[in-house]
């Protein structure tokens, strides 16, 4: 009896000790999700990891479920989350009233009289002094409140700059701007040390916008170039160390917005910039397009090298708000920075240089030569990753442009459907959505143009001209014809590798359609064209039809009676009346007797495939 009791109770201590334990874990995985939403620092491991920009698996894989902020999370207590969620609302508003209340004072204490400019630009300077004192003297406990106090502090100081130059003027130009470059180094420096990328973001845009803040009438091109260089150098060499990807946009935006607003030729279209001003202006387009495609596509590489170096540091609310959380995992916002980069300076280069298409389109062409050699390097660099996959495409965008810039009329389009179709190819053999986007794109193009001129050359016969009246050459045998010729059957060839049922559907409907099209426009100038049209409609789904039960083809054979009714249509409501009396004899005796003759043969003539259990056509019943 004393035995089973003492089971019993060691039974009940070992329950009771896993409880505590289960407890305990759950406990240290709240104050640790806590610790990742609030910042607060603490002594373990994987603080340590975050305060350099980095998480570990744990840690990475807890944010992940957690998403937002205020959304419910498992394992998090309910009381827990409302004062989580409660303090991160209670310092942003806490911090913007003070700030307005200051503000407020500011404004009463000038209308009253009682306090000259000096003074409010040295309380402005204490105010932002005591703001950034204080978040630094309570980083140690409250990281979050600390970040929120030191970004108060910085945006101050960049109010009293503008205060005492632009309102008061009670400064040179000369010591406001250093005044300024120095704050925004204070909050780059800041935004290191404490791990915020609030911090860098602020001065990063505050930075970027100082030469406007402080614009006096007259600025240098070379001056903004290379105050928006160092700028947008200093920010991306952040990036690279941080990874924080809400401040790899902001200094994507913030630089192409600066040199879109510093060059008067880029938006009232003025020619009143001297050759070094170009000169100038090229190169911080250069220099913006290097430095941007180098940090982002730069940081994807060394994350497939050395990821637990690198790491990926969870996105802050800034970047939350426009992409999703699976979205900035996949780091697509850092792919379309690389991308665009090229895009955007091509245009700008464009737009500096008023060039041509053609000098654009050799311009092109050599950007997408060396996008290739780019995407060669970094496939043997990088350790299993997309960045070499993600530079090619762009050289395949680069070239396109070229081709579109320096190709014109039947040529471009030829190459542009045989892209298309090369492209159809590819994305079917590496699985690849954007390229198969692209060859869409692509074949969307080459159907609209072709549609186009079909269009032309209805409204031309309706009109009363042809395309050999125009000295075009002779019908079908014209270079126009041909081009469109080809260009169907390039889009008919690209569905012979499409995967999707539906795309290969509407890609042979159109071809159909414009293949009808085509010879109505080149028959149908000749005399008795519309018999011809009918001929030819009649020949060709006559050939479909048997083609379909050749080969066992359903939608072949769909095609062809579709047509055949189509002929029929054709016959009743234009050729009889439109064809003279012994072309409309012929037409209704020729293909009455074509319709005969295929019933006859139809279940000859199909041959199903092995194993089609499918009664052939006329037998069974």
């Amino acid at each position: 009896m004393e035995e089973s009791k003492g089971g019993g109770l060691a039974e009940r201590v070992g329950l009771l000790e896993a409880e505590v334990e289960a407890q305990g874990r759950e406990l240290r995985f709240a104050v640790r999700r806590l610790d990742s939403l609030t910042g607060e620092q603490r002594t373990e491991p994987e603080d340590v990891s975050v305060r350099e920009g980095r998480l570990d698996s744990s840690r990475d894989e807890s944010v992940a479920a957690g998403g937002s902020v205020g959304s419910r999370e498992i394992g998090v207590p309910f009381g827990l989350e409302r004062l989580r969620s409660g303090e991160w609302w209670l310092n942003k508003i806490g911090i913007g009233l003070l700030l307005f209340g200051a503000a407020f004072l500011f404004k009463f204490s000038v209308d009253q009289n009682w306090i000259t400019p000096s003074v409010r630009v040295g309380i402005g300077l204490g105010l932002g002094a005591l703001l950034v004192l204080l978040g630094l003297r309570v980083y140690g406990d409250r990281r979050a409140f600390s970040n929120v106090l030191l970004g108060g502090g910085i945006g101050v100081f960049y109010i009293t700059g503008y205060a005492a130059f632009q309102l008061y003027s009670l400064v040179p130009y000369a010591a406001a701007f250093a005044f300024m470059v120095s704050v925004t180094s204070l909050a780059l420096l800041l935004s290191l040390h404490q791990g915020g990328s609030a911090l860098a973001l602020i001065g990063t845009a505050g930075g970027l916008g100082t030469p406007f803040i402080l614009y006096a009438g007259a600025e240098s091109v070379g001056g903004l170039v290379l105050y928006t260089s160092l700028i947008l150098a200093g920010a991306c060499a952040i990036y690279a160390y941080r990874g924080w990807i809400s401040l790899l946009l902001t200094a994507f935006v913030g630089t192409w917005t600066v040199f879109l607003v510093g060059f008067p030729d880029l938006i009232y279209w003025q020619d009143a910039t001297s050759p070094s001003d170009r000169i100038a202006m090229q190169l911080g387009i250069a220099f913006a397009w290097v430095v941007l495609w180098s940090a982002a596509s730069g940081r994807e590489v060394l994350l497939t090298r050395e990821p637990q170096r690198v790491g990926r540091p969870e996105p802050g609310a800034l970047a939350r708000t426009f992409f999703a959380d699976e979205v900035l995992r996949s780091s697509v916002p850092a792919r379309l920075v690389s991308a665009a980069a090229p895009l955007i300076a091509l245009f700008f280069t464009w737009t500096v240089w008023e060039l041509g298409e053609v000098s654009l389109g050799w311009i092109s062409l050599g950007g997408a030569a060396l996008y290739v050699l780019v995407s060669l390097l970094v496939r043997r660099v990088e350790n299993g990753g997309q960045v070499h996959r993600e530079q090619a495409l762009v050289a395949l965008l680069l070239a396109t442009l070229a081709l579109v810039l320096l190709l014109d009329g039947n040529a471009l389009v030829i190459v542009v459907a045989a892209e298309a179709a090369v492209l159809h190819l590819v994305s079917r053999r590496i699985s690849d959505r954007v390229l198969c986007g692209g060859a869409h794109a692509l074949s969307a193009w080459v159907v609209g143009w072709i549609f186009l001129h079909l269009l032309d050359g209805a409204l031309a016969l309706r009109l009363g001209f042809s395309a050999a009246s125009n000295g075009d050459g002779l019908p079908v045998f014209n270079a126009l014809a041909l081009t469109e010729l080809a260009g169907i059957s390039l889009v008919l060839a690209a569905t012979l590798v499409m995967v999707p049922a539906r795309a290969i559907v509407a890609y042979r409907v159109a071809a159909h359609a414009a293949l009808l099209a085509w010879l109505w426009q080149e028959l149908s100038p000749l005399p008795n064209g519309a018999a011809y049209t009918t001929i030819a409609w009649g020949l060709y789904a006559a050939g479909l039809l048997v083609a379909g039960l050749r080969l066992d083809g359903p939608s072949l054979m769909r095609a062809g009676m579709a047509t055949l009714f189509l002929v029929v249509g054709k016959l009743f409501l234009v050729d009889l009346a439109g064809v003279e009396a012994v072309w409309r004899i012929l037409l209704f005796m020729g293909f009455g007797g074509l319709f005969l003759v295929l019933s006859y043969y139809l279940q000859h003539l199909w041959r199903p495939k092995a194993g089609n259990s499918r009664l052939s056509p006329g037998r069974g019943a």
